[in-house]
């Protein structure tokens, strides 16, 4: 009703003309206490200003203590902006799906989609339903020595061969307190080991460092500190120690809890996002024709042809929107 009542009121001073009635009406009104003074602008492109509102709300998203610097770059944005309004930038349909985009996005984040945080009996819970993601396999530690063989060596070169590995297992048979680590120091041909004392470190069952007939050999050890019989492995021999194991199992909660935490809320805050969005379809009344877009996806995934790889002088680059 207000409004109706101001257009008409519009219409009559204009066919009238009579704009001191008017003027003698408005001096009736209660005159506010103060008057209320338009932002102050330092710069500006045609109409668009930039006031001291807007660099100061730059300067603190930024951080940044520099005006001038501020008002420049301010001021560049808006000279582009108007250069490539004059342009159509502004109405190119990749642009106005770009700014779909940032808007969408932008109300998104507002809506907190992802400040979901999880109590301790949530977390605890999620772990317990989730165990199998934190099994962990048996692992041993170990050392090894390498003699090095070769199938076009000759015969004294397999000779020198052979006495070096019965030396070695002679020393391991005969010396309960040998020092492994000196020998593998001294004697293999592992270069990944050697200086470390010949130890590979914890692995797995499906462990690749080093031949799978080595890692079968060190899971065979049942004793702490015992050597296996050498292994031959192609033209190699191998002397195996094991070091130290660690029983498979689950890992405590108390250990994995952060890796639980992230888990658990990034899951919580999808699960939310899709409750959220399933409202906002109905609200909007999106809806898609499934027919269709199966229709559509089977035409398309037959014209498709995979790309050839690209050379890598020839990528692409890679754009963030």
């Amino acid at each position: 009703m207000v409004a109706e009542l101001t257009i008409a009121l519009c219409l009559i001073v204009i066919i009238t003309g009579d704009w001191r009635r008017v003027n003698n009406r408005s001096n009736d009104l209660p005159k506010p206490t103060h008057e209320l003074q338009p932002p102050k602008a330092l710069a500006g492109v045609a109409e668009s200003v930039i006031t001291i509102e807007k660099i100061e709300s730059a300067m603190r998203q930024s951080r940044s203590t520099n005006v001038s610097a501020m008002v420049d770059r301010l001021l560049d944005q808006e000279v582009l902006y108007a250069a490539a309004c004059r342009a159509g930038v502004d109405i190119e349909p990749e642009v106005a799906a770009a700014v779909r985009r940032l808007v969408a996005s932008t109300y998104l984040q507002r809506l907190n989609v992802e400040d979901v945080s999880l109590t301790e009996a949530e977390l605890l819970a999620w772990y317990r339903k989730n165990k199998q993601l934190y099994y962990k396999p048996e692992r041993r530690s170990a050392a090894v020595i390498r003699i090095s063989g070769s199938s076009t060596a000759d015969v004294e070169q397999s000779a020198r061969t052979d006495a070096r590995i019965k030396s070695i297992r002679s020393l391991i048979g005969e010396c309960k307190d040998l020092d492994f680590g000196r020998l593998a120091a001294t004697s293999s041909d592992h270069q990944g080991s050697r200086f470390k004392g010949g130890r590979i470190g914890w692995v797995a069952k499906e462990d690749k460092s080093v031949p799978s007939e080595v890692i079968s050999t060190l899971f065979l050890i049942e004793s702490k500190q015992g050597v296996a019989e050498p292994v031959l492995v192609g033209n190699d021999c191998w002397f195996v120690k094991l070091i130290d194991r660690q029983e498979s199992g689950v890992l405590p909660f108390e250990s994995v809890r952060e890796r639980v935490k992230y888990k658990a809320e990034r899951e919580a805050s999808l699960r939310r996002r899709r409750q959220i969005m399933e409202a906002l379809r109905k609200q909007t009344n999106a809806w898609v024709d499934a027919d269709e877009v199966e229709k559509f996806n089977d035409s398309y995934q037959k014209r498709s042809v995979s790309p050839k790889a690209a050379p890598v002088n020839q990528l692409p680059e890679i754009v963030h929107e």
